[in-house]
């Protein structure tokens, strides 16, 4: 389904793109909505993203009760903006918009927001960075998984990670150009007092990142691999607090 939403990241005055949201409904409970949010990177846009890397194949593998969304950022550019989502209440604006779009689709019947992860892989890190700062509905985030992708903005994550009770999980490839960050989060981390498990990438399950609040690894696969190859989405998700999808 793809939807035009006026507060998705783009038409944006700072750049001239279009803007669409592309989502996968299944039923959640009546009193809220669960949503996962995933912003892509630099060269891409919602449809080669949900192909090539596989997104909705590992979202439904997942089975998990909550509403993927996937917002048209800067489509096939080497653009890390997020448009109107980095705005102060961006979050909140696209969130709002997006429920009210599914309530007149008859998708959902309640405005109420739920739990949210935010996942972005690549140059998708930069609006995720916004959003946990001003974004709105700090409260309902209740994870973020990074795939390659703290490039900048390092201040912001380690900022939400010690004054948030929620997950943090983030991937590191050796070629990917975010190494020297990795290691600045993990020392920032320490130097916070926050218990962390450092691991492979290759050595990632369900059972460990359920078991974890904060996971960094470090992976040997490329930066457009992270995501796909070892159906790393689907673990973080399937691992994550949101409900089971009933059978």
């Amino acid at each position: 389904m793809k939807l035009h939403l006026g507060n998705a990241p783009f038409t944006h005055k700072d750049r001239a793109d279009d803007h669409y949201y592309q989502g996968r409904h299944f039923p959640a409970e009546l009193h809220y909505n669960d949503f996962i949010i995933h912003f892509h990177g630099w060269y891409n846009h919602i449809d080669s993203v949900n192909s090539y890397f596989q997104l909705e194949k590992q979202f439904l593998s997942a089975r998990k009760n909550a509403i993927l969304s996937i917002p048209q950022g800067p489509k096939n550019a080497p653009d890390s903006f997020g448009g109107k989502l980095s705005e102060q209440g961006g979050l909140e604006r696209f969130l709002t918009e997006l429920t009210d779009s599914l309530i007149a689709r008859k998708v959902l019947r309640s405005h109420k927001p739920g739990n949210i992860i935010l996942t972005g892989h690549s140059g998708g890190y930069s609006p995720i960075a916004y959003i946990l700062m001003h974004g709105g509905l700090r409260n309902h985030i209740m994870e973020v998984q990074l795939y390659d992708g703290i490039y900048s903005h390092l201040e912001k994550y380690v900022w939400w990670i010690r004054n948030q009770e929620a997950r943090f999980f983030y991937i590191m490839t050796e070629n990917g150009g975010t190494k020297i960050l990795h290691r600045q989060l993990a020392d920032s981390l320490r130097a916070c007092g926050l218990l962390f498990l450092e691991m492979q990438e290759a050595n990632l399950s369900i059972e460990t990142a359920a078991q974890n609040k904060i996971i960094l690894c470090h992976s040997n696969l490329g930066n457009n691999e992270v995501l796909h190859q070892q159906e790393n989405y689907r673990k973080l998700i399937a691992a994550s607090i949101l409900k089971p999808l009933k059978d």
